[in-house]
């Protein structure tokens, strides 16, 4: 039995596949040549959901056509509106909450069914069940190592705790585990996402920096990113770790402030203000000299004025993040508390949106002029045909979100740590020589 793995939305997501693969990968389906489509979904917002709802209907007419013979989808989609859907796409054949996913192989044996076990309680089997094996992208030396589940903050724009409950962490063994496994496998980036990673171990009598101190004891030839920390609660130790390790934790803060006007962040019900917001940055930037800093924002928020607007515009030209990314606010109707407050029309919404990243765009290529003439550690992922170049990332460049450095000779190493003097830029990408 052949199968295939379809996984949409965020890097947690992508972890959960990676699970998946291993489960199937691990699990002797029958040897014929029928073909299992497995659809990982997202339903973080409303694009999220028709993307999800799309790529269902897409395999649905490939079952039809006899090109696929199960359909499975599991994911927050199933999460969140599981007992509906099955009437919608009887060609599905099975639905299978998060919670659920260790059962996957067995379902599959089975046949049709709707696999809706309580995902919440159930989730925290799946996260620490320590599933090793193959990789789902063999060819990657990056890998997504989720440390958490589920969030604890609450925000008014976030239907995360709905879908996936409260703040659970994984154990530091099963983390340690997987990330041994990952190393000897010739893994050179472990990148730990959470839906906020300052939260880790909260629940279980640890703390991310206990279980950062015990990564790197391991030894082999890698370097840690983290995904997602939340604005107000990166503590100074931290900070100083990070400052002291950085070879290996990399100094890379990807730090979601959504906003820097305190209304909005009320209204928003997020846990951190602006004055948190300024010194947490302060605090980084004055002890890691060359710390990478990421945000997103969002714009188009209920009751977002242009001041509150201009305000959150002026301090991304003071701070002058490294990355950032924008979006506009997308309205779930399953929450009352927004639809009491006054809508920003997505004509206004979307041209913020275009404003902020103008003006991210000279914030960027300024800081990348910096690095012309300098020399820095890159992983070489590949060799591109078109341009006939290799091209990799350093520390401040996350997979698929981030910008990549083009390397413009021969003599790169894919798959390898590279050394690389810095001769172009451009608004997001760099370019360099081999360092000799």
């Amino acid at each position: 039995m052949d199968f295939e793995i379809i996984s949409l939305g965020c890097p947690k997501n992508e972890a959960d596949s990676e699970i998946i693969y291993r489960l199937l990968s691990n699990s002797h389906l029958d040897n014929s040549n029928s073909k299992v489509a497995v659809v990982n979904t997202c339903a973080f917002i409303r694009d999220a959901v028709s993307e999800s709802i799309s790529t269902i209907y897409a395999l649905a007419k490939e079952k039809q056509k006899g090109n696929i013979h199960k359909l499975i989808v599991t994911g927050c989609l199933v999460n969140r509106y599981g007992q509906s859907l099955p009437r919608i796409f009887p060609e599905v054949d099975a639905w299978i909450s998060t919670g659920n996913i260790l059962k996957i192989s067995e379902i599959i044996r089975n046949g049709k069914g709707i696999y809706i076990e309580n995902p919440l309680r159930s989730y925290k089997r799946l996260f620490n069940a320590n599933v090793l094996g193959k990789a789902l992208y063999p060819e990657r030396r990056y890998k997504y190592v989720r440390i958490a589940d589920g969030c604890n903050n609450a925000c008014s724009f976030c239907i995360i705790p709905t879908l996936r409950g409260g703040y659970n962490s994984r154990s530091i063994n099963s983390i340690l585990s997987e990330i041994k496994q990952s190393i000897e496998s010739s893994i050179k980036e472990i990148i730990l996402v959470a839906q906020d990673l300052t939260d880790y171990g909260k629940d279980i009598g640890h703390s991310l920096e206990e279980l950062l101190s015990e990564i790197l004891k391991i030894k082999g030839d890698f370097w840690v990113r983290m995904l997602y920390l939340y604005p107000g609660k990166i503590s100074d130790h931290l900070i100083n770790m990070a400052a002291e390790k950085k070879e290996k934790l990399i100094p890379y803060f990807d730090i979601p402030i959504q906003h820097i006007s305190d209304k909005i962040l009320n209204l928003m019900r997020r846990k951190t203000n602006s004055q948190d917001i300024r010194t947490q940055i302060k605090d980084i930037r004055n002890n890691i000299s060359d710390a990478a800093l990421r945000t997103t924002v969002m714009v188009g928020f209920p009751e977002e004025t242009e001041s509150d607007f201009r305000r959150l515009l002026n301090f991304i030209e003071e701070v002058e993040f490294d990355r950032l990314g924008t979006f506009v606010f997308s309205k779930e109707y399953e929450n009352p508390y927004l639809q009491s407050l006054k809508e920003v029309k997505k004509g206004i919404a979307r041209r913020r949106s275009h404003r902020v990243m103008r003006l991210q765009q000279r914030i960027s290529y300024k800081k990348n002029l910096k690095f012309i003439g300098r020399e820095l550690k890159v992983l070489v992922e590949g060799y591109d045909k078109e341009a006939q170049l290799f091209y990799g990332r350093s520390y401040r460049d996350a997979p698929e979100i981030d910008g990549i450095v083009w390397i413009t000779d021969n003599s790169a190493k894919i798959g390898e740590f590279n050394l690389v003097k810095i001769t172009e830029a451009w608004e997001y990408d760099l370019a360099g020589v081999i360092a000799s």
